[in-house]
């Protein structure tokens, strides 16, 4: 989908056009049950009550009883289909956004934060729908019936309908003045129930961290700054809603109760019982087609601005798509990763690569290793299509990062990253989320690497739920599971990134072990901080501030590099811990 196709209310509910058709008429079939039960009061209350003709007062009664139960099952059936429709617009928008969200090769692009996604998520989306709802329900009707009560109202007395059109005409215009300035004060509550959100989103899961640097007085009064900045902006908003358009309307009222007093006088100075009824009946029905005021004036601009808020995000995602062309097939001279001359700036301009050079034979095992900052990571980000070299040439499976569609080399390669999620889901889902392997085979590897007693400890087994990174796992469990994730999944490059450092000696062991064995004849690589990895790796790349400061085995490097020579000193070979 281009950045601009479908993105406007039109185009989201064509798909639903004959159902809004169907409503259309339902509803116009209600404003004629709502205009015959305004039209037999007069007969009823003439001919039936003040004449006693009770024959006519059964006929009108019946008449209008009728007239009431098709406008009941008018209101019954067009709130159900109107409630379907909207639920199905939100749900495209929801799709919409979290289509970009996960699908974006960029996702910087997004342009948004967790905090904001959730705004565009549960407000923007929830203020699309609750329009497109109370339009069909409520307000699509509105325009035919205040044209037959304004009419009505003509026939009925030429002066009374005069005032009413002037008075109407001033109430939309001194609403319209009023609620200009929310356009703005819809921005800034976005922006203020961002900050709420990220403030609330932080708290939660770090509430220990919180604790730890005894920083509650300040969380709290941060996070109240917060709540009463945008408590103060959602009073702006509702004052500027609700409270102007209720007294115009309030003030409106009172303009044609005083109007038609004055009107409905006769010659002897006596209120007409009959016309005063009828009159109230008109005068309920006009004053709730005022509510198309506020609709037009308030809903109709939070809906727009909402609407232009998911817009932004999603097309600013997908105008950063790139296109790409047929994918080279063969690798590049027996390298199954090269990057030549490859140069890399942060976001900031900080220098990640300048540069660099680096070959990854297939079917080897290699261990790149490294203090703190020598951003192995970033050269495996760009290997799965998260970032792009800003220059040369950095190949995977010969293929070019920079021209091949990310979800080619995504589906060849298998990633294991310590900060990798744990999925809101079976633990089954979490260790198989494709549902590739049988309980028998998860279990097997589970064993094999040490995740085995964990499993028959919970209460369901592989069935047994997990809800967050934190939920009934330890540290060392939650590697494991993402480490039996990546193995499950069959691929030709299978990348480690950090994955070690919070498990013990013996389960480190058994990892390696079963990393080693599963994935012979294939390609390993791990990105490590220590040397724990170096000793079943057939060769070693050391790398420090984004360069590539030395490359060998493990006893070259040993006799050769102080900086490796240090690293295997303080981590204890295979089996050290430090990270």
């Amino acid at each position: 989908m281009s950045s601009g196709d479908g993105w406007t209310i039109r185009a989201l509910l064509r798909p639903h056009l004959r159902t809004i058709v169907f409503i259309t008429v339902l509803q116009i079939i209600g404003v004629v049950a709502q205009a015959i039960a305004i039209i037999m009061l007069k007969p009823i209350l003439n001919n039936g009550i003040y004449e006693g003709d009770f024959s006519k007062l059964a006929l009108f009664g019946c008449y209008l009883i009728i007239s009431t139960l098709i406008l009941s099952l008018v209101l019954f059936v067009t709130t159900n289909l109107a409630s379907k429709v909207a639920t199905s617009v939100a749900e495209e928008l929801r799709g919409r956004l979290v289509e970009a969200a996960v699908k974006s090769n960029n996702i910087n692009a997004l342009g948004i934060v967790p905090s904001e996604a959730m705004v565009c998520l549960t407000n923007d989306v929830s203020s699309v729908q609750r329009f497109v709802f109370e339009t069909l329900r409520t307000y699509l009707p509105m325009p035919i019936l205040l044209g037959i009560l304004i009419v009505y109202t003509f026939n009925t007395n030429a002066i009374l309908g005069t005032i009413l059109f002037l008075t109407m005409a001033f109430v939309g215009s001194f609403t319209y003045i009023f609620t200009k300035r929310l356009q703005p004060l819809y921005k800034k509550q976005v922006e203020t129930m961002s900050n709420v959100n990220a403030s609330l989103r932080e708290k939660i899961p770090g509430a220990r961290t919180i604790r730890a640097y005894d920083g509650y007085d300040y969380e709290e009064k941060k996070f109240g700054d917060y709540s009463a900045q945008f408590g103060s902006m959602n009073r702006k908003v509702v004052l500027n809603s609700y409270y102007v358009s209720s007294l115009v309307t309030a003030c409106m009222w009172i303009f044609i109760v005083f109007t038609f007093v004055a009107s409905a006088l006769d010659e002897g100075n006596k209120l007409i019982a009959t016309d005063i009824i009828i009159f109230m009946q008109v005068a309920t029905y006009i004053i709730a087609t005022l509510a198309l005021i506020p609709y037009a004036y308030v809903g109709v601009p939070r809906m727009r601005e909402c609407f232009s808020h998911l817009k932004s995000v999603v097309t600013n995602a997908q105008s950063m798509e790139r296109t790409y062309g047929e994918p080279e097939t063969d690798e590049d001279g027996g390298a199954i990763f090269s990057a030549k001359d490859v140069h890399l700036k942060s976001r900031h301009g900080r220098t990640i690569f300048d540069g660099i050079d680096l070959e990854i034979d297939k079917g080897k095992t290699v261990s790149i290793v490294g203090p703190n900052g020598n951003n192995s990571s970033e050269l495996f980000k760009m290997a799965l299509g998260f970032t792009i070299p800003d220059s040369g040439k950095l190949k995977v499976f010969g293929m070019d990062v920079s021209s091949t569609d990310p979800d080619l080399l995504r589906g060849r390669i298998s990633y294991v990253n310590n900060s990798m999620h744990i999925f809101r889901g079976t633990l089954r889902y979490n260790l198989d989320p494709k549902g590739n392997h049988s309980d028998q085979e998860i279990l097997s590897v589970c064993d094999r690497i040490g995740l085995g007693r964990f499993i028959a400890e919970m209460p369901d087994g592989l069935d047994s739920m997990l809800y967050d990174n934190v939920s009934r796992t330890s540290g060392g469990q939650r590697l494991l599971i993402l480490m039996v994730r990546g193995l499950l999944r069959d691929s030709d490059l299978y990348i480690f990134d950090d994955c070690f450092f919070s498990l013990d000696k013996k389960t480190k062991g058994m990892a390696l072990t079963t990393i080693s064995e599963m994935c012979a004849g294939k390609t390993v690589v791990f990105l490590m901080h220590d040397t724990s990895t170096c000793e079943v790796s057939d060769s070693i790349i050391l790398m420090q501030q984004g360069k590539v400061v030395g490359q060998g085995t493990h006893s070259e490097l040993l006799e050769s590099s102080d900086l490796y020579g240090n690293l295997y000193r303080i981590g204890q070979g295979r089996n050290g811990s430090w990270a």
